[in-house]
């Protein structure tokens, strides 16, 4: 062997046993972080979250957790791999659960802790104790959310768990107002609609009116049982919409009236309804056909007699719903007076 040779293999030696030496000494440093500053205890357990050993992993992970609020540094690398490990139910439960303890500085992890819920029903439990635990940060996290992610899964995730946000009221209401005219998926519509309703925002009544006089039937529904949380305003409008011209408005809001609707209105009320719901017995729809079924229903056993004929025709629609609402609402006929 040439001395040139002997020379490359010493050097490359030497640095092995000196990158050995120095891993060797950093994991003997992170075996006991109780003595190390808290940045030095981060370096050691970050690098013990970027390992293969997977013992070292979940330790290093659970130690994070237990650094709380000082580990926000360590966030991105938690979120990261919790996108990761999507397959990993209990590797992503491990995180969430350090991410849960260091508390409202991990609200930039929302993204990835709401993917890891679509990801894994499972760890629904885990996943809403830590949304918990971002309180006012994670809420604001989530109308950043609702406005720019591009997964309308996990817009509507954030658009539910704005619901109960403690955030400045105005603040949320403005974002969740001005998201039902910006948002283009009915799903997230109707989870907005629903923390609207919930929220019982009175400047919503607007966007609850024009929801309900939607195309698309889940929507309208939804804006129907929101204006039931909204007072005396969300009543009178659903007077207004039941009785109004728009069958199919009129219909979601018989969605959420109660079954003993009839007791509460006078015979000629009773009248105009039937007659206008009637003729959704033949929309092209078969929510609207369903719906007008329950609502003739809810009717009582008058209306029910009166519309028999069109009623029975259902009995052999192409649609299995319809069929089986044709067969319960026709069946008010054969119980006792």
């Amino acid at each position: 062997m040439s001395e040139e040779r002997r020379s490359d293999r010493s050097s490359y030696l030497l640095v092995s046993t000196l990158l050995l030496s120095g891993a060797l000494m950093l994991v003997a440093a992170c075996a006991s972080t109780q003595s190390l500053s808290t940045a030095e205890q981060l370096s050691c357990l970050l690098a013990g979250v970027r390992s293969s050993d997977r013992v070292r992993q979940e330790a290093s992970i659970e130690d994070l957790g237990k650094i709380g609020a000082p580990a926000a540094a360590a966030v991105p690398v938690l979120a990261s791999l919790l996108a990761r490990s999507r397959d990993d139910v209990e590797l992503s439960r491990a995180i969430l659960i350090s991410l849960e303890r260091i508390g409202p500085t991990a609200a930039p992890a929302l993204p990835a802790i709401l993917r890891a819920l679509i990801a894994n029903a499972e760890l629904e439990e885990a996943v809403a104790d830590t949304v918990r635990a971002l309180r006012a940060e994670g809420e604001r996290q989530a109308l950043e959310v609702l406005n720019n992610d591009s997964d309308w899964r996990v817009r509507r995730l954030a658009a539910e768990m704005l619901a109960d946000s403690p955030v400045v009221v105005g603040e949320v209401n403005e974002v969740l107002i001005r998201a039902v005219a910006d948002e283009r998926h009915a799903l997230v519509r109707q989870a907005i609609l629903r923390t609207l309703g919930q929220r019982g925002v009175a400047g919503a009544l607007p966007v609850l009116v024009r929801a309900l006089n939607s195309d698309e039937w889940q929507v309208a529904v939804q804006a129907s049982q929101s204006l039931t949380k909204m007072g005396a305003v969300g009543a009178a409008a659903l007077e207004a919409a039941l009785h109004g011209s728009n069958r199919a408005a009129s219909l979601a809001v018989a969605e959420v009236m109660p079954a003993n609707l009839a007791k509460s209105r006078s015979k000629d009320a009773r009248a105009a309804l039937l007659s206008k719901w009637r003729l959704a017995l033949t929309d092209q729809q078969d929510v609207l056909r369903v719906a007008a079924l329950r609502a003739i229903a809810k009717l009582g056993r008058d209306a029910v007699s009166a519309a028999r004929t069109e009623l029975s025709r259902l009995l052999t629609d192409p649609s299995s719903d319809v069929q089986e609402a044709a067969e319960e609402t026709l069946a008010l006929l054969d119980e006792p007076l």
